[in-house]
This record gives structure tokens, C-alpha cells and sequence, in this order.
């Protein structure tokens, strides 16, 4: 489903019936493991998660828990010591999941940040992931139309369809 549109889908009494909106049991998140501790600090201190998480206005993709408002303006007063490394992500997903680590990145580059998004030689990666390893950005959630006559429309907590249950009536 197109975002931006389930707000409509649901008010729409036409299709309303055929929205299924399921939250997954996972997060979108930078792994940003080989990267040195302090930049991991900083990049999960100033990550944006609400500017993220608005990427599905209807609120169904909630953000993470961000860090307290103090360690922000800390790392804040710290970015021009950290090591001078350029930080480049590689992006594991679809186009709406690179267009929100761009979201990111034009924060932490904002927030004077050396960080790219890059499809090769890449030190941190940007993934939907179920167990995340690194900075959780936002909790994933998936929303599709599903034809009424479908029955036993069933998905595990990732959002894949169990096509052996699913029947038409």
C-alpha cells in the first residue's frame, strides 16, 4: 500500500474492508558495529527517529525510543573530536527503506556528521531486521490490500504470507 494512503484506504467504506494492517516483529536499524564506539554513540544519539517515523503519517510506524534530550546536546558538543571517519551506509531493502536512511543520513550530516549513503565499500548497513543489532530506528509495520474473498490471510511476525492457509471464498 502506497504510503501516505491508509488513512484514506480506511475511510474509504469501498476498500476499507480490504486493509490489513499488521505490526511486525521488526525494526528498521543501522548496524554500525565496525564502526568506532564513540561514532556509534553519537550516530544513535542524533539519529532522528521522528522525522523517520513520519514517513507513515497514520503513526503505525512508531519510533524508537530516542536517547535522553542531554546526551543529545553532549555528543552535540563532541562531533568536532570524534574520529574522522566517513561513515557509509549500504541500504538492505526496498526504495521506501533507502528513502528513510536518507532521512537520516540528511540529519546526521546537518548535525555535522560524515555520512553517506553508498552502494559499495560500505562500513555500516540499514536494514529491516527482527533482531536488531546496532541503533533501532523505528519498530516496522506492514499494511496491504487484501481482496474480501481471501480467507485465512495469515503472516508471521516479519510480514510473510503463509500462502498454504490462504483460500477464497
Amino acid at each position: 500500500m502506497p504510503l501516505g494512503d491508509i488513512k484514506a484506504a480506511l475511510a474509504d467504506a469501498t476498500v476499507k474492508g480490504a486493509v490489513r494492517i499488521t505490526p511486525l516483529a521488526a525494526v528498521d536499524a543501522l548496524d554500525a558495529s565496525r564502526l568506532p564506539v564513540s561514532l556509534r554513540v553519537a550516530l544513535s544519539a542524533t539519529a532522528d527517529r521522528r522525522d523517520y517515523a513520519l514517513l507513515v503519517p497514520e503513526d503505525l510506524h512508531a519510533a524508537a525510543p530516542s536517547p535522553p534530550a542531554r546526551l543529545f546536546r553532549a555528543v552535540q558538543r563532541t562531533i568536532l573530536s570524534l574520529p574522522r571517519v566517513r561513515v557509509r551506509i549500504r541500504v538492505e531493502g526496498d526504495g521506501t527503506l533507502r528513502y528513510g536512511a536518507s532521512l537520516l543520513v540528511a540529519a546526521w550530516r546537518d548535525q555535522g556528521l560524515d555520512v553517506r549513503l553508498s552502494q559499495r565499500d560500505a562500513n555500516a548497513s540499514f536494514a529491516r531486521v527482527s533482531r536488531p543489532r546496532g541503533i533501532a530506528v523505528a519498530r516496522a509495520v506492514d499494511a496491504r490490500f487484501v481482496s474480501p474473498r481471501v480467507r485465512a490471510w495469515r503472516e508471521d511476525a516479519r510480514g510473510v504470507i503463509d500462502y498454504a492457509r490462504v483460500t477464497l471464498r
